[in-house]
């Protein structure tokens, strides 16, 4: 089994077009195998007043609402096809399970329009009976099995806010597969999991997970990727039903997304839900980092403005835009949006904020895995940068920002190990150009508070290390440095072979790390290291700031961020 995750309009036009050269093979015919069916709750109930018009409901117990998945059968079966290898394990977990029926064995556009028609009355019926059956109307998950994917679809797609998801088996078949599909994938299409038996390319069946594939590159395209999902070649293991996969699916949705640890802290920086002015510009900055991104400021000794609701400043608290107070703790983010605010008088400032403590850069990789992650004891953390995407995804469908910055905080961690530091611009440079990627803005600004220039970090070193030794570095370098920057590098190389960064203690590889750092203001176009100097902290020797030199650090990156604009604007 393979997986892949990347995750109105003229529908009729589209879809007749696509079904214009149907024939009955086309839709497609899934063996059933005379698997046992599940029985019906309520069997038979009628939607409709056309005989065609009919449905089975299969509930789970409880007196809490439930989710609902609609679903919509194969070619050559009947509403009544519903196996219990999968219906039993998605009623099990909660999720009630809607089978609807039509015309049974669609052959054409005219069949398909009726089904596709009937689907909206079928919807409407579940959302006025919802609550005599314990139904959520508003968690309502669309979808089916090939011929059910295709009279499903343009349901689907309707951007109905109560359609949370949709799941399809052995989706879109044969000639019937259209790019002209793809058109309703929209920045607010729901997450959408596809699973196929086969491999992509295959002959023989026409259902080729190719076309899925089509629909997760449409979801990257329009900045979805983390949305979609697509398993292929399920008869190559113990279990190919296509729709094993719907409890796992509706979890993935409903699960509190809001809660991770990514957004714990910012979570506490929200004072209640705040709409988007509709004047001027939406200007979102994403802040990430470790702990002085996180920040260990007491919101207590926070003062005006910082303490008052600004009806300019927004951050991404709780799963929604809210007003930005903080309450407990704070970091740089807080001055930072209100000196922006200040500086773009007309336009509204939103902060998304992903930010945990004593977090190393892998973390936070978007092709992140556990292992990676776990060489700084992150790997239980889970996807930093997931989280981000799963705010963005949802900041596109409910405003409209236009993301200005990238404002990263971050370092310490990865200079306790040799390898980590080795690869860190690397690191970083990679996810500079994904983000970029992922929030379409290529030219997207970058801004590093490190923590001391190059020529003040040699000055460090060579008060530790004593002028004889840099003489000895700049000899084995073969050549005179002729700058700062090459002085450093050589000064760096030769205590790492002679083992002279004993003397520097446990983070004596974070000197690489800022020069990295450094580096990367000199060499990734658009991105800025400055250099806040020390700044007030909670006490003497603690690596962490106070609420003044959070402030402080906040004024400093946004005068960085304002020069960039006035040069650039």
């Amino acid at each position: 089994m393979e997986r892949y995750k990347y995750k109105p309009i003229k529908r009729l036009l589209i879809f007749g077009y696509a079904m214009s050269f149907l024939s009955v093979a086309i839709f497609g015919q899934v063996s059933s195998n005379a698997k046992p069916t599940k029985t019906p709750t309520h069997p038979h109930v009628s939607y409709g007043p056309e005989d065609r018009q009919w449905l089975n409901l299969y509930l789970p117990s409880g007196d809490k609402p439930t989710p609902v998945f609609l679903y919509a059968h194969h070619n050559g079966s009947t509403a009544d096809d519903v196996q219990t290898n999968w219906a039993d394990p998605t009623v099990a977990a909660g999720i009630a399970i809607v089978s609807w029926e039509s015309i049974a064995k669609v052959q054409g556009v005219a069949d398909y329009q009726i089904c596709a028609a009937d689907s909206k009355v079928m919807f409407a019926w579940v959302k006025e009976n919802a609550a005599t059956y314990n139904i959520d109307a508003e968690k309502i998950f669309i979808g089916g099995q090939s011929r059910g994917s295709f009279v499903s679809w343009e349901l689907a797609h309707s951007l109905d806010p109560s359609i949370v998801g949709v799941y399809m088996g052995q989706a879109l078949p044969g000639q019937s597969f259209n790019e002209q599909l793809l058109e309703p994938i929209t920045k607010k299409a729901p997450p959408i999991f596809l699973a196929y038996r086969k491999e992509p390319g295959v002959e023989g069946d026409i259902h080729d997970p190719a076309h899925g594939l089509r629909v997760v590159e449409k979801y990257k395209e329009v900045g979805l990727g983390d949305s979609a999902e697509l398993v292929h070649s399920l008869s190559d293991t113990d279990n190919s039903q296509v729709m094993q996969f719907v409890p796992k699916f509706v979890r993935s949705v409903l699960e509190p997304k809001w809660n991770t640890i990514g957004f714990k802290q910012a979570n506490t920086m929200g004072a209640g839900e705040a709409p988007i002015s509709k004047k001027g510009k939406f200007r979102v900055f994403v802040l990430m980092g470790q702990s002085n991104m996180q920040g260990a400021g007491r919101a207590k000794n926070l003062k005006a403005p910082y303490t008052d609701t600004h009806e300019r400043i927004r951050i991404w608290a709780n799963g929604r835009w809210e007003y930005f107070i903080p309450t407990r703790r704070h970091g740089p983010g807080v001055s930072f949006a209100h000196q922006l605010a200040e500086f773009w008088p007309n336009d509204t400032i939103g902060i998304i904020k992903v930010a945990v403590g004593g977090t190393g850069i892998s973390a936070f990789a978007k092709e992140w895995s556990f292992e990676r992650a776990q060489l700084t004891y992150d790997g239980k953390k889970g996807p930093l940068y997931q989280d981000l995407m799963h705010a963005v995804a949802e900041a596109r469908k409910v405003s409209n920002p236009e993301f200005c910055g990238f404002f990263w905080k971050q370092g310490g961690a990865d200079g306790t190990k040799k390898q980590l530091a080795a690869t860190y611009f690397d690191s970083l440079e990679t996810l500079v150009t994904d983000l970029r990627a992922d929030l379409e803005t290529p030219g997207l600004p970058v801004f590093i508070p490190s923590y001391m220039a190059d020529g003040e970090l040699l000055k460090q070193i060579i008060s530790v290390v004593r002028e004889e030794v840099v003489a000895k570095a700049e000899a084995a370098a073969g050549k005179a440095p002729k700058s700062d920057v090459e002085r450093l590098e050589a000064l760096f190389s030769y205590l790492e072979q002679t083992d002279g960064l004993k003397a520097f203690n446990k983070r004596a590889f974070i000197i690489q790390v800022i020069m990295e750092q450094n580096r990367a203001g000199r060499e990734i176009p658009n991105v800025t290291t400055l250099y806040p100097g020390e700044l007030p902290r909670i006490g003497e020797g603690n690596a962490h700031y106070n609420s003044e030199g959070y402030v402080i650090l906040g004024k400093k990156t946004a005068d960085a961020v304002e020069a960039f604009y006035k040069d650039n604007e």
